[in-house]
């Protein structure tokens, strides 16, 4: 009766094991948060290249290319 009762015992750690390992470890509201984080990231990285490539083609803005390339077209 003892072997049997720790067979069941054993089984059932086993279970509770498996049971565990299952689980989700993050969250599905944590996985949303951070795949959305990400996502817009790199939305407002793709805007600010945007933003750099039409300063570059125009020669406006804060780079440092664009002002010298206006400085030797003055010259």
């Amino acid at each position: 009766m003892a072997l049997g009762s720790y067979f069941l015992l054993q089984a059932f750690r086993f279970q509770l094991t498996l049971l565990g390992i299952l689980q989700m470890i993050v969250s599905k509201p944590a996985i949303i948060c951070h795949a959305s984080q990400a996502f817009f990231l790199f939305l407002a990285m793709c805007c600010f290249a945007s933003v750099a490539s039409f300063q570059a083609k125009y020669h406006i803005g804060p780079c440092m290319y664009s002002l010298l390339v206006c400085y030797s077209l003055t010259q």
